[in-house]
Order: C-alpha cells, then structure tokens, then sequence
C-alpha cells in the first residue's frame, strides 16, 4: 500500500518539549501542516511523471491526522482505496505499479472483458489521453457486460430497437483470439461497412517503477517540518516567542 507514516517519535527536540501544551499544540499544528506540504509535493510530483493525470488520480492523495492519531503528533499520507469496493478501481490501484513496479489488478472494464486492454487506433481520446467513460459505458452496455444486480446500464431490447430506429446504436463486436485478419479486441463496423479497432486486448502489463511516493514525502517533511513548527509556536504564543 502507498503510505507514509508521519511520526513525531524519531525528533529528539520534540521529545522534550511535548509535555508542555503550549508546545503539543504547536507540534500538533505543525504535523497537520508539513503533511498537507507533503501532500501538495505529492500532485506536483505526479504533475511532472505522468501525461496529464485526472483530477481522479490527483484527488487521490489524503491527509489524515486527528482521526488517525488523536494526540495530533503524527500523520498519515496515502492514496485513495476502494473501501473494499473491489469492483471498481482506486487511485491507489492505479498508482501502485508505478511505485512499486511489476503487474497491477484489472480495471473494472477489464474485468467485465476479461482482458486487459490498450486503446485502438480508431478512438478519439479525451483531454487526458484516455478512452471517454462514455464510450466504455455503451460497449459494457452493448455486449451486457454489466452485472444485472442492482445495475440499469445494460441495453434491453426494446432500448436497442429504439436506438436501432434513430440510427444511434453502434456496432460492436469482439475479436477472440485465433483471427488471423484482425487483432483480439472490440472494433466497431461503420455503416461504410469498414472496421475500426476501439480496445485492443493485451496480455498483463508489467510496469517499471517511475513515482518515488515515499521519496517525495520524506523530503516535503525534511523541508517543511521545522519552519511549520516555528511558525505555528509563533502563533499559539503570538509572536512571544520567536524561534
């Protein structure tokens, strides 16, 4: 998992002044502070290894403090999880391999497919590189991919001959493996009557690791720690004591 135990433990000088208030307030402060430092470090890092990351991945990284350590003196940094949701991806799912490197689980499409999958040279891609949701929907929905507990988004008969009549439904269909004409895959039929891929099935990708997450927050602590601290002793003291 990628997380970062912010501890107050390992400071010597914040050993000895923790049994003052005063100070374990300023301490506590400073901690909420040097993580959301950390946290910031963390997207701007991410900004610079990956092609235009999602507002999903870059919400993905998470502060938290009182509600991990009542005292306030130490933190946690990690990424978003699914909660036990497993049917659907996190940002610490996705994420995970550029850290550690190796393999990483399928996304929810895929596990509908059963295959992992790269974009098709027939698709138009989003702003940030990715096959619109949308379109990952209708094929779900095409091929009744989705499962028929407690979820609506697959095409029914008569959704499909209201569609076929307005000329709005697209024809999908999957390529299995043994074609020698065309690769594993969705493609579309045009009414040209030309194919286009759309998803182009793949074996498990292996990743090599790119994002150094703990790197990244260890030097955000090691920057910003002592300066929050002298900061936030200044407020609780105002201005009385001015380290």
């Amino acid at each position: 998992m990628a997380m970062f135990e912010f501890k107050l433990e390992g400071i010597e000088e914040a050993k000895k002044l923790v049994s003052s208030k005063l100070h374990k307030g300023a301490l506590s402060l400073a901690v909420f502070r040097t993580a959301h430092n950390a946290k910031q470090a963390v997207i701007e890092e991410m900004k610079e290894v990956f092609d235009r990351p999602t507002p999903f991945i870059l919400g993905g990284v998470r502060v938290s403090h009182k509600n991990y350590d009542p005292t306030g003196l130490s933190a946690l940094i990690d990424l978003q999880g699914t909660s036990g949701k497993r049917e659907f991806t996190s940002a610490e799912d996705i994420l995970r391999p550029h850290i550690e490197g190796g393999s990483r689980r399928k996304k929810s499409s895929e596990q509908y497919l059963r295959s992992y999958w790269v974009p098709g040279q027939g698709v138009q891609l989003n702003k940030y590189g990715n096959i619109p949701g949308s379109l990952i929907t209708q094929i779900l929905s095409y091929f009744r991919k989705f499962p028929e507990v407690g979820y609506k988004a697959n095409i029914t008969p008569v959704s499909e001959r209201r569609k076929k009549k307005k000329g709005k439904l697209r024809n999908f269909f999957i390529v299995g493996p043994g074609n020698k004409g065309l690769h594993t895959g969705v493609w579309e039929r045009l009414k040209s009557g030309r194919v286009k891929p759309i998803l182009m099935f793949i074996q498990n990708p292996t990743y090599h690791k790119r994002f150094n997450f703990h790197r990244v927050v260890v030097r955000a602590i090691e920057r910003n720690m002592q300066r929050r601290y002298d900061e936030a002793l200044r407020e609780k003291t105002g201005g009385l004591i001015n380290r």
